[in-house]
């Protein structure tokens, strides 16, 4: 009995790391966009400070805005790639929800995880008390059917 509670319990500590793996991906794009929006906003006071000046060297205002230029589009990169990680993980941890067969558990999953909702905002979304979100959560969790071993981190 101790045993089988013990694999249960680890059983469920794959699946919350598996599916807040979600959680972890959408507030690494949330960061890299506010970064983007920072960078272009600088691009933006740079470029009409500079505005009809001539020269270009180092030092200068159009140098400054180059480099402004050259970091956004890195980051603009960076976050189109993590945006398309973000799209896979969602695919994947929806599946996993999907193999929960109550629909009640499988919302909350699902606004928690994949819509990065508190359990706060859950209850208010479902109408429920936090006790029951976080009730069903853990029902739900212990119901998630992951993929396969290798989906399970380490």
């Amino acid at each position: 009995m101790a045993a089988e509670s013990g694999r249960k319990e680890k059983t469920m500590r794959c699946v919350k790391e598996y599916l807040e793996q979600v959680r972890k991906q959408a507030n690494r794009v949330e960061y890299l966009k506010q970064d983007v929006q920072y960078l272009d906003d600088a691009m933006i006071s740079t470029g009409s400070s500079s505005f009809g000046k001539t020269g270009g060297h180092a030092g200068s205002p159009q140098a400054g805005f180059v480099l402004l230029v050259e970091r956004k589009d890195a980051k603009q990169r960076k976050l189109d790639v993590e945006k398309n990680r973000l799209a896979e993980l969602i695919a994947q941890a929806d599946a996993a929800i999907d193999t929960v067969s109550d629909p009640k558990m499988r919302r909350v999953l699902k606004l928690y995880y994949l819509e990065n909702l508190s359990t706060k905002e859950v209850a208010d979304e479902m109408k429920y008390t936090v006790q029951h979100v976080n009730r069903l959560m853990k029902k739900g969790l212990e119901m998630v059917q992951l993929p396969d071993e290798d989906a399970i981190p380490a």
